[in-house]
């Protein structure tokens, strides 16, 4: 049992409506790379020819533009400016990018590109006062003159009109802009005359950079005459604060003697050193006043005096007494110990030793009292000493309490001397900046003579045109694929109006026009007869070429649908005449009857019966007669021993309107009814779908429908429209076939199928193109 997939047919609903096409596959954005390439590939032509198209428009172009030449100065606005004459420098400053900015809009001023005019007398120049021409006018002109007119003269222009149109001339060719974030600024003009794009660049620095000195000598200048006044009212402010001062100090008596002091602070730091030296001598005199009483007290006692007080060291009585006393009281000892204490000279040195001790004590005393005496004095005279140092005291602190407002105006004085003494020494700066100006801008890179042309520029604009044209040649190609509504691939097939696209049908010499000339042609020659039988039985003289491979595979699929059928009906449509079914069905029908399976055609055409022209065009009856009942079946049926094809002709005698009704009737019914019980397949080359509606008379009557589409011809909205009006007819379509196909053009459109109707395939296996 064979093991195969029948097709089912989709029941289709009346209103059914078809997607748009698109350039996607599937009708949406699927576009792939190779998409594109085919796209270019398609229209290469039509984008070649936009692209040469530009190419010489950027050349005319060429020919005619005004050439732009670009001259640029730099100059650089130097933040560390020092002034030459003074050798000071007047300070680092830094411009930030608004600074810089206005700057640039200082460079494009009105005052300025005045001045620039005014300098190189630009109203004179042909190029500034507007009575140059451009290449474009100059060529208008001369031919103007060739056509015998002759151009307007111009009006004479006054000075102040032709300074204005140089200044707007000047001020639409000169640019300003800053070189990165550096303190370098870019001035640039750009004219049709090289020299003077130079010059004038030139111009604009030497006219910013004076614009900048005679700014900077009138602010001078006017700060010069401020700061005069200013000056001199600071001096008569700066004298009457220091008579104030120096009348303080008289009233008040405060006298300076030097490193900000007064007399009274002086006064009043010796006294309190005096007191201080008093002080220290009277205690010291008490310490010695207290050390010689008691060194007397001692005495009093029996005991020698020590020699540790001056007085006492430098007195010679005691120390001549003390020697004495120190020898007779080594001779008692001497005698004492040799004769005893008793001894009568031993007695005698002790009381001579006594004496002795008495006198020390008398002149002690003495010594006491002149050193008392001397206490005495050093408290009195520390006494004095505080006393005179309180009352020191007290005029420091009367002093202390006027200097506070005289500090005051001491300050005040100081402050006019100093602002005084500010102005004098920024006046004489002023007066040395007025004899030497100098400004912080200065030409770093003159402009040179431009020897080319930045405008235009050749190369890019050939770019451009190249460009430009290939991409208007790629929206013409877009627009014309656009606006390409027919069908030209399976898949438009299938997207378009759901119908399954059963194969693709080259075509084949003669077949473009043979159905239009049929139709016009009444009285051909046997020579063209011959070309349009040939035609019919192409797939006879050419079986294995891709037209009648490609009917195989249409009849492949019509039996694998039909396998439950003795006799298969198929009736043949398209949406338009001249689309070549009736080729189609005979070609169809000559290749099912010389596989040996029989076959009956039939010309179901009534309106245009151009089958019957083309295979039996002797034929004096055919199916209305057999409808009619006024000739037998088997009478009418013509039989092609050579292919073994029955056919059963239409004749027509002028134009019938009835031709669906005949079609539609029971008699039409029986007939096809006949015709299946004789043969295993009946071909119905039926009208076309938009025309008449005799196909729809016969949806009854046939199995199967097979739709013939002309490649590159029939239109989207057309077959639709049709197909849309006969909904019946639509659901029993089995495929649609696309005939007449330029096979080379087709692979330009179906890039999904890349080589697949390449002939070299094919050739493999023997087949013919």
């Amino acid at each position: 049992m064979l093991d195969v997939k029948i097709p089912q047919r989709a029941s289709r609903a009346p209103d059914y409506q078809a997607p748009e096409p698109s350039s996607g596959q599937d009708g949406g954005l699927d576009v792939g790379l190779f998409d594109v390439l085919q796209f270019l590939k398609r229209r290469k032509y039509l984008i070649l020819l936009m692209t040469v198209l530009g190419f010489v428009a950027g050349n005319v172009y060429l020919m005619f533009a005004t050439p732009i030449y670009v001259a640029s100065t730099r100059m650089l606005i130097d933040t560390r400016h020092q002034d030459t004459a003074t050798q000071q420098g007047e300070g680092s400053f830094f411009l930030d990018t608004s600074a810089i900015d206005s700057q640039l809009e200082l460079i494009k001023s009105r005052a300025i590109l005045i001045k620039v005019v005014d300098n190189l007398k630009l109203y004179d120049v042909p190029e500034f006062n507007g009575s140059s021409r451009t290449p474009w006018q100059l060529f208008i002109s001369d031919i103007w003159s060739m056509l015998g007119s002759k151009p307007a003269p111009q009006p004479v222009l006054s000075m102040e009109q032709r300074k204005r149109i140089a200044t707007a001339i000047l001020g639409g060719g000169a640019g300003a802009s800053r070189v990165g974030r550096s303190y370098i600024i870019q001035i640039s003009f750009q004219s049709n005359n090289r020299e003077w794009a130079a010059r004038v660049a030139n111009g604009m620095g030497d006219a910013y950079i004076e614009d900048q000195l005679d700014a900077k000598y009138t602010s001078t200048r006017r700060a010069t005459v401020w700061m005069q006044e200013r000056i001199n009212e600071l001096r008569n402010q700066a004298n009457q604060a220091e008579r104030e001062v120096l009348r303080y100090r008289t009233d008040n008596n405060i006298i300076d003697v030097g490193q900000g002091g007064t007399l009274a602070n002086q006064q009043l730091n010796d006294a309190a050193q005096q007191m201080m030296k008093a002080r220290a001598e009277a205690a010291e005199t008490k310490v010695r006043l207290d050390r010689v009483t008691e060194i007397m007290n001692s005495a009093r006692n029996g005991n020698m005096p020590e020699a540790t007080v001056t007085e006492i060291n430098s007195n010679p009585i005691i120390a001549r007494l003390r020697s004495t006393f120190v020898d007779v009281q080594k001779r008692e000892n001497d005698i004492s110990s040799r004769f005893g204490r008793d001894h009568v000279q031993a007695v005698a040195l002790r009381n001579e030793m006594r004496g002795l001790q008495e006198s020390m004590v008398n002149e002690l005393r003495r010594v006491v009292e002149t050193v008392r005496s001397d206490y005495e004095i050093a408290v009195a005279r520390e006494a004095a000493v505080r006393s005179a140092f309180d009352d020191f005291v007290k005029l420091s602190t009367v002093t202390g309490e006027a200097k506070i407002p005289l500090r005051e105006l001491e300050t005040s004085a100081q402050s006019y001397r100093g602002l005084y003494d500010t102005f004098l020494s920024q006046q004489a700066q002023a007066n040395q900046r007025i004899s030497f100006p100098k400004t912080e801008a200065r030409v770093i890179s003159p402009a040179s003579t431009p020897w080319a042309p930045s405008e235009p520029n050749a190369s890019r604009v050939v770019m451009m045109a190249l460009l430009g044209g290939a991409m208007l040649g790629i929206a013409a190609a877009f627009a014309r694929d656009q606006l390409d509504r027919v069908f030209r691939t399976p898949q438009q097939v299938e997207r378009v109006l759901g119908v399954e696209c059963l194969g693709v049908l080259p075509s084949v010499a003669g077949g473009a026009d043979s159905d239009r000339a049929v139709m016009i042609a009444t009285d051909e020659t046997k020579a063209a007869q011959a070309a349009r039988r040939k035609l019919m039985r192409h797939v006879i003289a050419q079986p294995f070429s891709r037209f009648s491979e490609t009917l195989r595979a249409v009849k492949v699929t019509l039996d694998l649908s039909g396998l439950s059928r003795k006799s298969h009906v198929v009736g043949f449509v398209s949406g338009m005449p001249n689309e070549g079914k009736t080729t189609v069905a005979c070609n169809f029908a000559t290749l099912i009857s010389a596989a040996g399976q029989p076959t009956i055609l039939v010309d179901a055409d009534l309106r245009n019966p151009s089958l019957s022209r083309r295979l039996a065009p002797q034929a004096t009856s055919g199916l209305i007669e057999v409808i009619r009942g006024e000739i037998s079946l088997s009478d009418a049926l013509i039989f092609d021993p050579a292919t073994k094809l029955y056919f059963l002709p239409a004749i027509t005698n002028g134009t019938r309107s009835n031709t669906s009704d005949i079609i539609a009737s029971a008699q039409m019914k029986s007939l096809v009814a006949a015709l299946r019980s004789q043969a295993q397949y009946v071909i119905l080359d039926l009208p076309p779908l938009a025309p008449v509606v005799d196909a729809r008379a016969a949806v009854n009557l046939v199995d199967d429908f097979l739709l013939v589409i002309e490649w590159g011809q029939s239109r989207y909205d057309v077959l639709r429209e049709a197909l849309k009006t006969a909904p019946e007819v639509q659901d029993k379509i089995l495929g649609a076939v696309l005939n007449k196909t330029n096979m080379k053009a087709l692979q330009r459109y179906d890039s999904h199928r890349d080589g697949y109707y390449e002939n070299k395939y094919y050739k493999r296996y023997g087949y013919e193109s």
